[in-house]
């Protein structure tokens, strides 16, 4: 896989919308610029490192494998792991989404694979800017730089409505929904859509989640979005509006500031992974502190 060396590589990609954060009053006035109205328009997505390409998880895997020499297609690969995890433990992620009374496709499936860790073409972004900073500094590496470049990590951004990225067709249950999506370049894979539910897990609920998906087996996103409008401009004869998205590259100097603003925000690890194994322990603690501060009311008169 490649990787960025520099922050200047990136505006080959990110023309008019490469920049770089060093200070904290700089951050708060990024957050403020990309807050209201902005939410349900722009996708966000929090990367560790700057020098990080757009990558998915499936793509990683067919570059360092070389997995072209074993397969006819990215598509017989993709189609296969969804295949395996439908048919996986009896049938327990179709039987599942069917008693959930959740829409049962490709879409769906890919979604459970990409929340439990199986490789896909997606990629997951959000909606709300501030948890894709926590997606990026959660687990940062703060140690010495070799590069310029190792001193930040990025928030890339892309319009939701850009006309390079295709909305899924409406589908019926027997439809094959996967065969419309590796038709075109990029796909926005929505959890609002009805078609192509994909509110199965609570994570994407507090993560106010949504996911891209790249049909290329090597090209990362950004690469994507660009041949993309290369391809318009060929065509239409004119001037594409190339503004579809940028990225932000952030100072790792602010990581600790940024963690302590997202707690304060209620935006950490119990809210966005939220585990059900604490559910019991939780509901009951809540209970019990209410029982003692009513207790100590009483103690006091």
């Amino acid at each position: 896989m490649r990787f960025y060396k520099t922050l200047q590589e990136k505006s080959q990609y990110f023309a008019k919308r490469n920049i770089r954060v060093d200070s904290i009053n700089d951050l708060l006035a990024i957050l403020k610029e990309f807050d209201n109205p902005y939410n349900s328009e722009v996708l966000f997505r929090g990367q560790p490192e700057a020098r990080f390409m757009l990558y998915s998880s499936l793509q990683r895997i067919w570059i360092d494998r070389k997995l072209e020499k074993h397969y006819s297609s990215y598509g017989e690969l993709i189609y296969n792991l969804i295949d395996n995890s439908r048919k996986w433990n009896s049938g327990l992620i179709t039987r599942y989404l069917r008693n959930a009374g959740l829409y049962e496709s490709e879409m769906s499936i890919l979604s459970i694979m990409q929340h439990y860790g199986v490789p896909t073409p997606l990629l997951d972004f959000t909606y709300d800017i501030k948890k894709s900073l926590f997606f990026a500094v959660n687990n940062i590496d703060l140690s010495p730089p070799g590069i310029d470049i190792e001193r930040y990590f990025s928030i890339y951004y892309f319009f939701k409505n850009n006309e390079l990225l295709a909305d899924l067709p409406p589908g019926k249950r027997e439809d094959t929904d996967f065969g419309s999506v590796m038709k075109s370049d990029l796909s926005l894979v929505d959890n609002v859509d009805e078609a192509f539910r994909i509110q199965n897990n609570l994570n994407i609920l507090n993560q106010e989640g949504a996911f891209i998906f790249n049909s290329s087996p090597k090209e990362p996103l950004e690469k994507q979005f660009f041949t993309a409008i290369s391809k318009k401009k060929r065509v239409s004869g004119k001037e594409f509006d190339s503004e579809i998205g940028g990225c932000i590259n952030i100072s790792k100097a602010l990581a600790i500031f940024i963690l302590d603003f997202l707690r304060e925000k209620k935006i950490d690890n119990y809210s966005m992974f939220p585990d059900l194994n604490q559910l019991s322990r939780d509901c009951l603690n809540a209970e019990w502190q209410k029982l003692y501060a009513k207790n100590d009311g009483k103690a006091e008169r």
